[in-house]
């Protein structure tokens, strides 16, 4: 059935535009949302410009590093007073509402020196770091050395104007920008043999736990104790960095914070805007009786299923060769999404990644390109509408999407026939 699906959607796609047709109309994307950005500056509340809210996120980061910076460390999750400071940058904003800074104390040292500069200033300058951080990891996962120029510049292209890092999280303000980084560079160490060294990277993701949900489990079952000891390494001394810079007590308000967020997504009222998230806990909440017992437990079976076809899958990572191990970590990233109770769709800016792993994987002629170009072109599109449809018709179509992409990634791991080593093998078994 997944097959006629796609092989269906390919069919619709036809042929496809020349790189070039692509290239003007992500360039036309891209134009336009710049202009909206600065068409929304002077509106340092954020109000909508054609529908596109700037620094929408931004608030709850400049915040944490305002509080760090005047107030004693220990009050980082003090709720009353960063809705209070919310409401002194943000006078205009709804009554009854709040953005809660709800990440790490280490990770509000970050953002220490931008909320020493004017909040606008600040908003600026961290637009400009978070689209560097996603350019280095496009760089790292999609290398301009191994592939020609013209593919390399649509590729980027198309990244860059992709609806949920363009509008969600480099507009929006997101960090997002950060865990794609991140992710990218743990690859890169993992395809050079440094693997211990890549797990400590891996930890800085504990920023988000959520991006971590389906990595761990396959890093587990794929018996990667290395890249698994860096992590535990690395997670031990970001614990020691917020103890030492915000004392155990805030630590403990952090932890029950994040409690509060899990209760929130998994609960029957839950106070986020569901349609915004592609997990598949909100995919069922959105559909009618999806909050109800039957509803939860097609969601705990399905998510089961789903998180068992990628971790099982995982187990034949020690023994695979270098393509089969990249496209197991494609299916893992984008897999993440999706497995998952809490994935805003900002965070779908990771899916890139499992997009250029498959893409540097198909050569041309390959029996499954045109699926994955069909999926590929469906996903980038759709994520314009997805919102909306799911506001309306409550069915997140987005979550369907990486779903089959998914499901593609792991078909290509399962029918991949390579004969070379494995990547945590040798450093002479690395690409890009």
């Amino acid at each position: 059935m997944q097959t006629w699906i796609m092989q269906r959607m390919a069919r619709l796609v036809g042929p496809g535009w020349e790189q070039r047709e692509i290239r003007f109309v992500c360039l036309a994307v891209i134009a336009a949302g710049i202009v909206a950005l600065l068409l929304s500056l002077p509106a340092a509340a954020g109000r909508p410009v054609f529908g596109i809210r700037v620094m929408a996120d931004f608030p709850a980061f400049y915040l944490a590093g305002d509080i760090l910076n005047r107030y004693t460390a220990d009050r980082l999750y003090d709720l009353e007073l960063q809705d209070r400071l919310y409401r002194e940058l943000r006078p205009g904003a709804p009554p009854g509402s709040t953005l809660p800074f709800a990440y790490p104390p280490y990770f509000a040292l970050l953002f220490r020196p931008f909320a020493r500069l004017p909040y606008l200033a600040a908003y600026l300058v961290w637009i400009f770091f978070s689209l560097c951080l996603y350019l280095l990891g496009l760089n790292l996962i999609w290398p301009r050395s191994e592939l020609p120029q013209e593919t390399w510049i649509t590729g980027v292209l198309l990244a860059l104007s992709f609806q949920p890092f363009l509008i969600e999280c480099w507009i929006g303000g997101q960090t997002t920008g950060f865990g794609f980084c991140v992710l990218a560079l743990s690859l890169w160490l993992v395809q050079r043999d440094r693997l211990v060294l890549a797990g400590m990277v891996i930890s800085l993701c504990l920023y988000k736990p959520t991006l971590l949900v389906l990595v761990l489990p396959c890093l587990l079952i794929g018996r990667q104790f290395p890249v698994l000891g860096g992590f535990s390494l690395g997670a031990l001394m970001l614990a020691a960095v917020s103890v030492g810079a915000v004392g155990m007590e805030a630590c403990r308000g952090y932890v029950q914070l994040l409690f509060k967020y899990f209760s929130g997504t998994t609960g029957s009222a839950s106070p986020f805007r569901t349609w915004k998230f592609v997990d598949l806990n909100a995919f069922f909440q959105l559909l009618p009786g999806g909050r109800s017992m039957p509803g939860r437990v097609l969601f705990v079976l399905v998510a089961a299923a789903c998180f068992g076809a990628v971790v099982v899958a995982w187990r034949r990572y020690p023994k695979s060769g270098r393509h089969q191990q990249l496209h197991l970590w494609a299916a893992g990233l984008t897999g993440t999404l999706v497995v998952n109770v809490y994935v805003p769709i900002y965070d779908c800016s990771i899916a890139v990644l499992g997009a250029c792993l498959t893409a540097r994987l198909l050569p041309a002629g390959h029996p499954r390109l045109a699926q994955f170009n069909a999926l590929v072109a469906a996903t980038y599109l759709s994520a314009w509408v997805t919102q909306a449809i799911a506001a309306v018709s409550g069915i997140q179509m987005f979550t369907v999407l990486l779903l089959a992409v998914t499901a593609l990634q792991l078909r290509l791991a399962r029918e991949e026939q390579d004969p070379g080593r494995a990547l945590s093998a040798s450093p002479s078994s690395a690409s890009g």
